[in-house]
């Protein structure tokens, strides 16, 4: 059975005329009886009662043309899945932390998996990463977002783990001795800082506030673009840092990491998507994101 001829009944259906249906589909008369003939046969009954003011469906014609209606439908949802899968990239967010210590890895387990998934990845800070699901520009965000930042009814979001903000130095630096540092001692030595835009440096300035300490007591040692570069500074000596403990754990440089007795902050890592666009591909690449993230991290 051709589906052109299932197509064909329909449109008779529709029209409830031979002429007015080979007017439409813009072929002869005879063609269109020829194709309608063909389904009757293929059903093995009568399905359209030929009158002279048109054609009217038999009782099994309409469960026939329900039905084909039905498959004809599945078909047409099958073909553009078909279609999402081979010509649609995954467009992925991500904070530079997991983009950079946990995104490399995964890919490299996942496309072993599904070598005929395309990714489109964008590094960004948490704010950029938001705005682009917003924009429907991505189909996955994976950041430390700021409460608020997300309507949560719009979205879902999958809580991957915890980051603590830590101090962090050098081994010559004056506070490498002390334990226990608290928050103000600490200020009294210049900070590599990052961005204010940056999500670790918005989480810094809000845990601050919420202690009576103005962001503006941080001495600058230097403002650097990235949590890495602000790693890397601090390992040559460049000042310390209040930043992420997981970018942190990931280096290689002869780095101290400490806790700050009296200044525990803690951030959420999330991966959220969007509920009102869904993507063939992403549930299934959320769930092992999950999965493996979690066990990178812990």
């Amino acid at each position: 059975m051709k589906l052109e001829y299932l197509h064909t009944f329909l449109k008779v259906v529709e029209h409830g005329s031979l002429l007015y249906a080979a007017r439409a589909l813009n072929m002869s008369v005879s063609t269109v009886s020829a194709h309608v003939n063909a389904v009757e046969e293929f059903f093995g009954e009568k399905l359209l009662e030929r009158k002279k003011t048109g054609v009217e469906l038999t009782e099994k014609g309409r469960i026939a043309a329900q039905e084909v209606r039905g498959i004809l439908k599945k078909l047409e949802r099958a073909r553009q899945e078909v279609a999402m899968r081979s010509v649609l990239p995954l467009r992925i967010a991500l904070g530079n932390i997991p983009g950079v210590v946990l995104l490399p890895e995964i890919l490299r387990e996942y496309r072993k998996l599904r070598p005929d998934v395309e990714f489109s990845v964008f590094i960004k800070n948490s704010s950029e990463c938001a705005s682009l699901l917003e924009n429907s520009e991505v189909d996955i965000a994976v950041a430390c977002f700021l409460e608020g930042t997300l309507d949560r009814e719009s979205y879902e979001c999958i809580r991957l783990g915890a980051d603590r903000l830590v101090l962090v130095l050098s081994e010559e630096h004056p506070l490498a001795k002390q334990e226990n540092a608290g928050i103000r001692q600490v200020l009294h030595y210049p900070l590599v800082t990052l961005p204010e835009s940056s999500g670790i440096t918005r989480y810094l300035y809000a845990a601050l506030r919420r202690r009576g300490i103005s962001p503006g007591e941080i001495k600058s040692a230097a403002e650097v673009n990235s949590v890495f570069s602000q790693l890397q500074a601090v390992a040559r000596g460049l000042g310390a840092a209040i930043t992420s403990e997981i970018a942190a754990r990931s280096m290689n440089s002869k780095i101290i990491t400490r806790e700050i007795p009296d200044f525990r902050v803690e951030r959420h890592l999330y991966v959220v998507c969007r509920k009102d666009a869904p993507h063939p591909e992403r549930e299934e690449f959320v769930n092992f994101f999950v999965e493996k993230g979690k066990r990178l991290l812990f």
